[in-house]
């Protein structure tokens, strides 16, 4: 075992050396650390200025197709004029096929004599030039005012029907309808409700108006839905009268129209309650009444003349835009409800934009008319991906609203980028890190390892200058006879032999630790009777201990044989030996005991010296290593345990160690038995 010695303490690197290494290796990898950080910024506002300038491409490529689109629907509307055929003919694409495939929109033309629309069906009713109730289209002929001032003023019945049958022969074929009306009236009131059926079925087949306007075969079906005498038939009459009521089968004023409504609705109550049909046919009414009212409340409202206008209508809760264009004498326009727009012409025309962006169309209140991919987006997106355009328009504003539909996508790259980046970077630092660290162990291990050599060719120096001051000081008292006895003389010359051989170990352990280190030292390997040679091994150190010292052997005699080099093996023996010798100052014994354990030889040397600390128990093999805080007059180079590892591990063997502070240590070596098929 190796002696401490206080005075020859290994001392770390210069703090300041490897400071001012670590600062030399770690402050360019942390200014590289925020260069990467400050590229990373940077190519982050970079990619998010990409992402703006993206948005306000859309929202102005968006904003140009509006106002483009509104142009091109004021053109072709103010290009009609007055005798032009009323069809959408060239309008444009999405505003013509709106027209021509959604119920809530209508395109109508306004003058003095009243408005009228394409599809001629698509309103509920006529809308008027003015809120006034038309005047009756034709004026009674005096002898038809004659015949009614007996049916209502005289009420003789038999003489107005007479009167009126007469009519029927000699009056003008136009007036037929006027006087077949009055004669139903008047075989009705009179209690002949046959003659009146026969009447109205007559008038059924007749095409034209009555005097107020009212087509006279609604009024026939109507009033023989209303005498039919069967509920069912009641009922189906006045089912298919509001079929073709909503459905447009004839030309109805406002008043009119409500009128007949109402009637069969209220037939439609008493006779059929509510089914699908019915329910669906109100729909259908409450639907193309909003659309009417929209009309309505433009050719009301009037336009000045020459000029175009733009203008959202909220009617029963239904949204509309309406467009017109005014000429001297006729107005215009195009009413679409916000669904309308919204399935047919929206998406076409915001087609370009839509794949990359939502877009909400309002007014200027922010009355939304168009909203698209709203459930795509989340309420706290980013509104850096957001923007909005005004599109002013014939004195109406809209409000266009563009947020991109996937700003994450379109920044993927950028996060690749990141990645990619912040893992070089990591891997950079953590290169530097890592090898600053072991550049650092290295250098402190290295400069450790120098300072343990040279304490060692110090320690070498001295334990050549010990032998060799007592060979010189024997053979000068031999030399110049200073020796008076033979027993002296005989004395000095032991001790002479004593330090060369001293000295020879010395010399043989630097070389033999110099051919380990390099690899080159060679065994010579034979069969070793155990118990003779460590007999012998025991005696020849016995022999050279001081006279106050003791060797207790303990061999058993039948020792295993090993396969090993006599020489090497009996110096490792030997310096285990005088380790112990030299660890304990303050016992005169130590052991030697060698058994055969699991037919392995196993050699124990034990000492009651001053033991090894626990934390220096791991390092004890290694080489220049001297344990402190120990006596410091023990002497030794540091290479003792180092070189009987070496030799023991060339042999197969293993070596352990057992200690405690003050109170001894154990070293066991076992060597492994020669195997028969390697025996001599």
């Amino acid at each position: 075992m190796r002696a401490p010695d206080p005075h020859r303490r290994t001392r770390p690197p210069s703090r300041r050396t490897l400071l001012l290494f670590a600062l030399a290796v770690i402050l360019p990898g942390f200014v590289l650390a925020v260069l990467g950080l400050v590229t990373l910024r940077q190519d982050r506002r970079l990619a998010e200025q990409q992402l703006r300038e993206r948005r306000d491409t859309l929202a102005d490529r968006a904003a140009a197709a509006l106002e483009a689109e509104l142009k091109r629907w004021g053109a072709a509307l103010a290009a009609s004029s007055p005798e032009s055929t009323f069809e959408p003919g060239d309008l444009p694409a999405p505003l013509r096929s709106a027209l021509e495939r959604s119920d809530s929109t209508a395109l109508f033309a306004a003058g003095r004599a009243g408005a009228a629309t394409w599809p001629a069906h698509r309103l509920l009713y006529q809308i008027p030039a003015s809120t006034e109730r038309r005047a009756p289209t034709r004026t009674p002929s005096r002898a038809l005012l004659a015949a009614e001032r007996i049916e209502l003023a005289e009420r003789d019945l038999t003489r107005a029907a007479a009167a009126y049958r007469a009519l029927l022969r000699t009056s003008d074929p136009t007036v037929h309808a006027d006087v077949l009306v009055r004669l139903a009236r008047t075989y009705r009131n009179a209690g002949r409700e046959n003659l009146a059926a026969s009447v109205y079925r007559d008038l059924e087949r007749l095409a034209g108006t009555n005097a107020d306007g009212v087509p006279v075969d609604l009024l026939a079906i109507c009033a023989l839905c209303v005498a039919a005498p069967d509920g069912k038939v009641r009922e189906s009459c006045a089912r298919r009268i509001f079929r073709d009521l909503v459905q447009g089968r004839w030309s109805l004023d406002r008043v009119w129209y409500w009128a007949y409504s109402e009637q069969v609705r209220r037939i439609l109550d008493r006779q059929a309650g509510h089914d699908a049909e019915i329910d669906a046919l109100a729909a259908g009414e409450a639907e193309k009444r909003s659309l009417t009212r929209a009309v309505e409340a433009i050719v009301e409202e009037g336009a000045v003349a020459g000029a175009s206008s733009t203008r959202a209508l909220s009617i029963d809760g239904r949204l509309f835009v309406a467009l017109t264009a005014s000429s001297a004498d006729q107005m215009r326009g195009v009413v679409l409800s916000t669904s309308a727009l919204s399935e047919y012409v929206w998406p076409v025309v915001f087609s370009a934009v839509l794949d990359e962006a939502a877009l909400t169309l309002t007014d200027v209140s922010r009355t939304p008319l168009f909203t698209s991919g709203a459930g795509e987006l989340s309420p706290t997106s980013d509104p850096r991906f957001a923007t909005a355009r005004l599109v002013h328009d014939a004195g109406f504003t809209w409000r266009i609203d563009v947020r991109l539909r996937h700003p994450d996508a379109l920044l993927a790259s950028f996060y690749r980028r990141q990645w990619l980046y912040m893992a070089m970077l990591a891997v950079t630092v953590a290169s530097l890190v890592v090898g600053t660290m072991m550049t650092l162990r290295t250098v402190s291990r290295e400069l450790a390892v120098a300072r343990l050599k040279s304490q060692f060719v110090s320690a070498v120096s001295h334990e050549f200058r010990t032998p060799l001051t007592g060979i010189r000081h024997y053979g000068e008292m031999l030399l110049h006879d200073r020796v008076s006895t033979e027993d002296r003389k005989h004395h000095y010359y032991a001790q002479v032999v004593a330090a060369a051989e001293r000295l020879s170990r010395l010399v043989e352990d630097v070389l033999d630790f110099a051919r380990m280190e390099e690899g080159r030292q060679e065994y010579r390997l034979e069969p070793i009777e155990t118990t003779a040679w460590l007999r012998q091994a025991a005696a020849e150190f016995q022999a050279a201990l001081e006279r106050d010292k003791r060797l207790e052997a303990t061999i058993a005699d039948d020792l295993p044989i090993v396969r090993g080099d006599r020489s090497a093996l009996a110096r490792a023996i030997h310096n285990l030996l005088d380790n112990a010798v030299k660890y304990s100052p303050g016992c005169d014994t130590i052991w030697l005991d060698a058994q055969a354990v699991e037919s392995d030889l196993v050699v124990a040397v034990r000492d009651k010296g001053i033991g090894i600390p626990s934390d220096e128990q791991a390092h004890i093999f290694e080489r220049f290593f001297r344990g402190h805080g120990v006596a410091a007059s023990a002497r030794g180079t540091g290479l003792g345990l180092s070189i009987v590892q070496h030799i023991v591990s060339a042999h197969g063997g293993t070596i352990d160690i057992e200690s405690e502070p003050g109170q001894g240590t154990t070293v066991t070596m076992r060597l492994p038995r020669e195997r028969p098929e390697c025996a001599s």
